[in-house]
C-alpha cells in the first residue's frame, strides 16, 4: 500500500503498526492472487485492520479490488486452485468495491489499464480540490 508516496508492506496482514493516524488516503487497492483463496478471504480483515490502525472509517474511501495472476486462468494444471469468478464477485460486493480489475504481471494483462485508471482517478481527485 502506498500512502502519500510512502510504501507500506502489508504482506503479513499485520504490518500496519507504523502507519500514522490521519494520513490522507485517496484510494485503496485490495489485491489477491486468483490461485490463493485465503488471500481473497483476508481482504475484509485487512481493510478492518487498516481502519483500526489509522483510526478512520473506511466506508468513504474508494476501494478497488485487483485479481492477480490472471494468466493462470485457463491453465489446466492450475484449474482446481483458481478461485471461481462468482466467488470473486461476492468478495468484490462484500468489500463495496467501486472497481474490479484482473491483472497478470507475467503477461502484462490489465496492468497498464489499472495504472491508467488509478492515475485518472488521482487527477480527478486533485482537480476537484
Amino acid at each position: 500500500m502506498i500512502i502519500n508516496g510512502v510504501r507500506y508492506n502489508l504482506k503479513l496482514m499485520t504490518e500496519i503498526s507504523d502507519l500514522k493516524p490521519r494520513k490522507i488516503i485517496n484510494l485503496v487497492l485490495l489485491c489477491f492472487a486468483i490461485d490463493d483463496l485465503s488471500s481473497c478471504q483476508k481482504l475484509t480483515q485487512l481493510l478492518r485492520n487498516v481502519a483500526k490502525q489509522l483510526r478512520i472509517k473506511t466506508t468513504h474511501i474508494p476501494r478497488w479490488v485487483v485479481a492477480l495472476k490472471e494468466d493462470l486462468r485457463g491453465h489446466q494444471d492450475a484449474h482446481d486452485r483458481i478461485i471461481p469468478e462468482d466467488r470473486e464477485k461476492t468478495i468484490v460486493s462484500q468489500l463495496s468495491a467501486q472497481k474490479f480489475f484482473r491483472c497478470s504481471a507475467r503477461t502484462g494483462q490489465g496492468v497498464k489499464e489499472l495504472f491508467a485508471e488509478a492515475l485518472k482517478f488521482y487527477k480527478e481527485q486533485n482537480e476537484s480540490k
